[in-house]
């Protein structure tokens, strides 16, 4: 079997004498479990692989690179040369420090192990070629990167560390992994952006029309992320899938997305939208197919900031061409075309083979195949997965040649995707389909894993089956873990059970399900049924239990606003999904068996008083995930709830009218993930919650009542996250909260009468996130708090009794983002701030009582973002400002620094600044002379300001890309830009 490299999302550049053995195969195995999909060389490559040859395709293909540096590294020209292509691919590059420090890479002239590497190994290759070695190490040496030394020596720790690295790059890269094979993309999408562009300041609306499966959302994703590189646009959102979106939903996407506000309701949108009209944004609009939705996002075009872009994707023509009707605008209609004969098969064999070109002995099948595939991506991606391992010598001669017959023989898009689950090699994965296709789009990965285990007879064991089918292409798996499928393949597979013989087995077309309820059709060969979109007044057939009769093989029962009364007791006993929501239940029937069911969702029953009686014994003790979101009525949990021994998942968020948890809770042994936010009346715990050893995630946000958390808490041994947020009655926590070991991500923001945190905080050695935000009542934090050495995220603003910082604060070395904004009380900082040296955002906006900074500040040489805005005693920055040029300082805000009189020369040294909010500063009556030198800019606020224009700041502004100046009210320099203002030839300036 050849090479299949491009499979491969991170690789792993190591020397296999030092720590393959270990941390690289440690390393791998927990990339793999988070599903990163890693290289490493020797598990990687199949017998007979050409090894090297294979290692750069593996390396040119991965998203990410991993560089394990460790004391022999050096002596491998493999991979020096390794690192030189890494550098030379521009992609993330990830250092790990494994038994060198980063100034052994920097001083490979000097003595050290590196030293002694190019001496004995290097001394016959090439100057130019050691020169661009040692090139690559001292760039290597400055990335940011893990150094075990930071762990204490701990593997464990820092494997942690680059996993959680290398997913969140992999979440931020979510649009641009979209089409990991972009054949025929980047000429398209360039023309498409030309043909934004010369729109100019014009609100300009693009639309991409095609049939299904064309490539519409890859090519609107592709333009997306080509601006999501640069500041074109100051705002940005793109909404996926809007046809099968709700309005609001949407709405509030959109409204988060542009303005960070959060939307209840279609009427704050529209005030909302309002405020769109002085911003250039970018909003992108997939699969609309109404004229309506467009109407209720986009609420009057003509309001959209100057320069602003919408794109649309749609099947649908006759929408897109009323749309284009709408206001005074700009637009361009884009008609998609099929592959190329060229492109076809280049995207086709990226699939069957992950190359551009087909392996020996099949060049002639696969281009019979790709042709055959009539130019479609979606169908080319389909049918390359389902050849991908089919290359032994009997596929040569049926399967492939077999391929190529149906292919041409079949019509229609869905027909031909059909080919994919014809082949596919089990009934379980064939029946996994149909089940995805009909009920689970959308669905959260492990639930629906719990659901198929729980159909025992038609799943052994669901892993390999649903692995079958993301190798195939026929599912994918979103950010969220949640179950995506694309329309044409869903299509296809509710047509394969439309054409079975009798009543289908999967019902979910509202027509089809009212029919056959009514006629009470329903048999033992009905899988699952669905009655969401059904709509009728009164009493409808959905809500008369006896015509669910006959249907005793049903596994899935989805109930959307059913008020089902009558004799349940003939219902099946196979149910192992149960979704009764939206509806006048007060309990579950007492004749219902649910012995086999693995998931019971009854979110949003505003009447349900109680699951089940307290006399009545549970029969369905397999359950796995218990749904109770926004039962407002429920006043309690049943007290035997500790007999769902296996269950994994309990979710009570916003019972609002819930006091208190029955004490046999702490029984569930197997409890993984415990909500309870919004819970308003909860005042307590029971006293032994700490049993509750499984315990991974608990969300007590916002549970206003409670006081107190019992001691028993602390022996939460593998808690990772716990959410306190909003609790505004809690006082303090246990004395001995640092035992919680494992914990990552700890919320106690607006906990208001929260004073003090207990010393032993310091002891949570995982801990990467910390919000405290608005705790009013903190003084101080713990003196050794610095030893929370994984810290990444901490948030203090608005804690405004907290007088100081504690020196021992700057040993965070981990720590990006550091809030601190309206710390009213926050005089001064740590000397030596500037050992932050992983710091990318600062927030000092509003401390008001702030009157200098250090001066090692300019040491944080990772610094993006720095906000001083309303720091009203703030009279002066350090010298040496300029040197944050060598960061990637990109935003500056010191408006209303009213006390501030000067800025220091070396400000424009800030080569990367894009944004300078200078407005209010009342004092400030002049900027450097060379303040032109702020090439980057592009977003400069000078509102209410004295300055006068004539020391030279009109001559060295007016050459560069600034896109937006608010000059409102600054005397002097209104009078004098007005003058000016056609020779001032950027986007918008405000007067």
């Amino acid at each position: 079997m050849a090479a299949v490299p491009g499979r491969f999302v991170v690789f792993l550049n190591h020397r296999g004498p030092d720590v393959k053995g270990g941390f690289a195969s440690h390393l791998h195995q927990a990339l793999q479990e988070a599903g990163c999909r890693p290289f490493l060389d020797k598990p990687a490559l199949e017998k007979g692989q050409h090894g090297q040859k294979n290692i750069y395709e593996a390396l040119r293909c991965a998203s990410v690179h991993v560089a394990i540096f460790s004391e022999h590294y050096a002596a491998s020209v493999y991979c020096l040369d390794e690192l030189c292509a890494m550098l030379e691919s521009k992609k993330l590059i990830i250092p790990v420090f494994y038994d060198v420090s980063p100034s052994v890479l920097r001083c490979v002239a000097r003595d050290g192990p590196y030293t002694k590497a190019f001496l004995k190994n290097h001394r016959r290759r090439s100057a130019s070629k050691v020169k661009k070695w040692k090139r690559a190490l001292r760039t290597a040496a400055d990335l940011n990167g893990f150094k075990l030394d930071d762990y204490n020596g701990d593997e464990a720790q820092l494997k942690t560390a680059i996993v959680s690295r290398v997913r969140d790059h992999l979440h931020a890269s979510q649009l641009s992994l979209v089409a990991p094979y972009q054949v025929g993309l980047e000429e398209t999408s360039k023309e498409l952006i030309e043909t934004l562009n010369q729109m100019e300041k014009d609100v300009g609306v693009l639309s991409l029309v095609g049939m299904g499966g064309i490539g519409k959302t890859t090519l609107a994703k592709e333009i997306y992320c080509r601006f999501q590189k640069d500041d074109t646009f100051e705002k940005k959102s793109f909404l996926m899938d809007v046809s099968k979106s709700a309005i609001l939903d949407l709405q509030k996407q959109l409204a988060n997305d542009l303005f960070k506000k959060d939307v209840k309701s279609m009427e704050d949108f529209h005030k909302c939208f309002n405020g769109i009209m002085d911003c250039k944004v970018l909003i992108v609009m997939d699969d609309v197919d109404q004229k309506g939705q467009f109407d209720e996002l986009i609420l009057d075009i003509n309001k959209l900031g100057p320069g602003s872009r919408v794109i649309i994707t749609s099947r649908d023509s006759n929408v897109v061409n009323n749309i284009m009707k709408k206001g005074n605008c700009k637009y361009s209609r884009h008609e998609m075309a099929l592959l190329s004969t060229t492109n076809s098969r280049h995207l086709f064999n990226w699939h069957a083979f992950h190359s551009p070109d087909a392996i020996d002995g099949f060049q002639d099948l696969a281009e019979k195949v790709a042709d055959a595939c009539c130019g479609l991506p979606l169908a080319l991606e389909v049918i390359g997965c389902f050849l991908f391992d089919k290359r032994e010598e009997c596929d040569l001669e049926s399967t492939w040649p077999q391929t190529v017959k149906t292919l041409s023989e079949e019509k229609s898009i869905l027909d031909k995707l059909k080919i994919s689950y014809d082949g596919l090699s089990s009934e379980a994965s064939k029946l996994m389909f149909l089940d995805i296709a009909c009920f689970m789009i959308g669905q959260r990965e492990d639930i629906a894993m719990q659901i198929f285990e729980a159909c025992k007879s038609d799943y052994k064991g669901p892993a390999p089956s649903f692995s079958s089918l993301k190798d195939k292409c026929l599912v994918k798996l979103d950010e969220d873990r949640r179950i995506v499928m694309h329309d044409c393949l869903r299509d296809m597979g509710r047509q394969v059970v439309m054409k079975e013989k009798g009543t289908p087995s999967h019902l979910w077309n509202p027509e089809m399900v009212q029919r056959v309820l009514q006629n009470k059709e329903g048999t033992n060969q009905v899988r699952g049924l669905s009655t969401f979109g059904i709509g009728y007044d009164g009493i409808g057939v959905t809500d008369v239990a006896e015509n669910y009769r006959g249907m005793s093989r049903l596994h899935f029962l989805l109930l959307d606003g059913d008020n089902v009364k009558g004799d349940f007791s003939d219902w099946s006993r196979e149910l192992s999904w149960l979704q009764w929501i939206n509806s006048d239940l007060t309990a579950l029937p007492s004749k219902l068996h649910l012995r086999n069911l693995a998931v019971l969702n009854l979110t949003s029953n505003k009447k349900l008083m109680q699951i089940w009686p307290n006399d009545h014994e549970i029969t369905f003790k397999d359950l796995r995930t218990l749904i109770l979101s926004n039962c407002i009525a429920l006043k309690e949990l049943p007290k035997d709830i500790g007999k769902l021994l296996r269950l994994n998942e309990l979710n009570s968020t916003f019972c609002s009218s819930l006091k208190a948890l029955p004490d046999s809770i702490v029984d569930l042994s197997q409890l993984k993930t415990f909500q309870l936010g919004g819970c308003h009346k909860l005042m307590n715990l029971p006293m032994q919650f700490g049993k509750l050893q499984s315990l991974v995630k608990l969300d007590l946000s916002r549970c206003s009542q409670l006081g107190c958390l019992p001691d028993s808490i602390v022996d939460l041994s593998q808690l990772k996250t716990f959410r306190l947020g909003g609790c505004e009655k809690l006082t303090n926590l246990p004395m001995e909260f640092g035992k919680l070991q494992s914990l990552v991500e700890f919320d106690l923001s607006n906990c208001y009468q929260l004073g003090c945190l207990p010393d032993s905080i310091v002891d949570l050695s995982q801990l990467k996130t910390f919000l405290l935000g608005g705790c009013h009542k903190l003084t101080n934090l713990p003196m050794e708090f610095g030893k929370l050495q994984s810290l990444v995220e901490f948030d203090l603003s608005r804690c405004s009794q907290l007088g100081c910082l504690h020196d021992s604060i700057v040993d965070l070395s981990q720590l990006q983002t550091f809030r601190l904004g309206g710390c009213d009380k926050l005089t001064n900082l740590p000397m030596e701030f500037g050992k932050l040296h992983s710091l990318v955002k600062l927030d000092l906006f509003a401390c008001s009582q702030l009157e200098c900074l250090p001066d090692s500040i300019v040491d944080l040489s990772q610094l993006e973002t720095f906000l001083l805005g309303g720091c009203h005693k703030l009279m002066n920055l350090p010298m040496e400002f300029g040197k944050l040029q060598s960061l990637n300082l990109v935003k500056l805000d010191l408006s209303d620094c009213s006390q501030l009189g000067c800025l220091p020369d070396s400000i424009v040294d800030l080569s990367q600044l894009k944004t300078f909010q200078l407005g209010g500063c009342e004092k400030l009556t002049n900027l450097p002379m060379e303040f032109g030198k702020l090439h980057s800019l592009v977003d400069l606020d000078l509102f209410y300001l004295l300055i006068d224009p004539h020391h030279g700041l009109y001559d060295s502004i007016s050459v560069h890309e600034v896109c937006t100046l608010n000059i409102k009210q600054t005397y002097y320099l209104l009078e004098f830009f007005t003058t000016h203002i056609l020779v001032y030839k950027k986007d918008r300036v405000t007067l």
